[in-house]
């Protein structure tokens, strides 16, 4: 009897011991949520203050610049189809009116751009 009784207390301690270092499924999910929407709202802040004076910021450039410059409606089936590669080089360097942001961002900033581009 004495055996059971400490094998039920050793059995106890062992799955306390578990689940007080190994944080519960919904805590790492959240993180992971979190870390994604920070992702998505530094790609928008990147797109907005870079982008949305021309295109628009629903990417359809109904803005007085984007009519003045006959800017790309970035949610068009020819544009959703581009590589967000494409994409990131007419950033870069610029087509037609659009002038290169190839100085004036990163690399990174200019992936972000382009996949947020690919959400609309």
């Amino acid at each position: 009897m004495q055996k059971i009784l400490k094998l039920a207390v050793l059995t106890a301690f062992l799955f306390a011991g578990i689940f007080m270092f190994y944080p519960p499924t919904q805590t790492v999910l959240s993180k992971s949520e979190n870390l994604i929407e920070s992702d998505r709202k530094s790609s928008r802040n990147l797109y907005l203050n870079n982008c949305a004076r021309c295109h628009g910021a629903d990417g359809k450039s109904n803005t007085v610049q984007g009519r003045k410059t006959k800017s790309t409606d970035l949610t068009t089936r020819k544009v959703q189809k581009m590589s967000r590669k494409k994409i990131v080089r007419i950033i870069k360097y610029g087509e037609n009116e659009m002038p290169s942001f190839g100085r004036k961002l990163t690399k990174k900033e200019m992936n972000k751009i382009a996949s947020y581009v690919k959400r609309f």
